[in-house]
């Protein structure tokens, strides 16, 4: 739980590129949405075995209460496609299946449109913020189907964390140009030429407001 002061980084994020953006006086038309939530123990909160409904009527099953963040994160994708985005990017320190798998070298990538991967690839070399792409596939969203709701949060079978967490996300974006960058990874304790101190890295700062120009200077 001590750790927990950086599981806010993708919210961070988001709302420091959007200022950063608005100080350039980039001219392109963005959005910002940060799931703000106060994740404590009380009477109101989730159990194991409990069923919810997501903001675009989407029913989880709730298997364990430590995967909330993505149930924050489809509303977010929700309430995105509802103010007219044209394409999402979310962000968020999101799995440990991350870390386990690209370390702190790279964030991981999930996509579901090509030119929208192409325009973060390209943004992740010109921020030094590198990215590694990661599958998509049905065989992970089947495995975030739930038994008694339409998904469920957390996979019965321990393996392809990342990869299904992205698959939930997916559900909520359907075919709109998507994005979702896990960055459980990058987002503390990693060094790097412009950070000399431990703590926060800042991680997708740089990234987000280099794709948010791309995108100005493309329109």
């Amino acid at each position: 739980m001590h750790e927990m002061i950086s599981d806010m980084a993708g919210g961070a994020a988001v709302i420091e590129a959007v200022g950063t953006l608005a100080e350039l006086h980039i001219p392109v038309n963005v959005i910002g949405v940060v799931g703000a939530a106060e994740n404590m123990i009380s009477g109101h909160a989730s159990r194991p075995g409990d069923i919810v409904t997501a903001l675009d009527g989407t029913t989880v099953e709730l298997l364990n209460s430590d995967a909330e963040g993505r149930l924050v994160l489809g509303d977010c994708i929700t309430y995105s496609l509802r103010e007219g985005a044209d394409a999402v990017v979310d962000i968020a320190t999101l799995t440990g299946g991350a870390v386990t798998a690209l370390g702190s070298a790279h964030a991981a990538l999930f996509v579901n449109d090509e030119a929208l991967a192409a325009t973060l690839q390209e943004s992740a070399a010109r921020s030094g913020e590198a990215l590694w792409r990661m599958p998509l596939h049905e065989k992970y969203a089947q495995m975030v189907k739930g038994r008694v709701a339409q998904i469920t949060n957390l996979t019965e079978r321990r393996e392809a964390q990342a990869c299904t967490a992205a698959e939930f996300l997916h559900h909520f974006a359907g075919d709109t140009p998507w994005a979702h960058l896990d960055i459980a990874g990058t987002a503390w304790d990693v060094r790097s030429a412009y950070i000399a101190d431990k703590g926060a890295t800042g991680f997708g700062l740089r990234l987000l407001v280099d794709v948010a120009t791309s995108m100005a200077l493309s329109s």
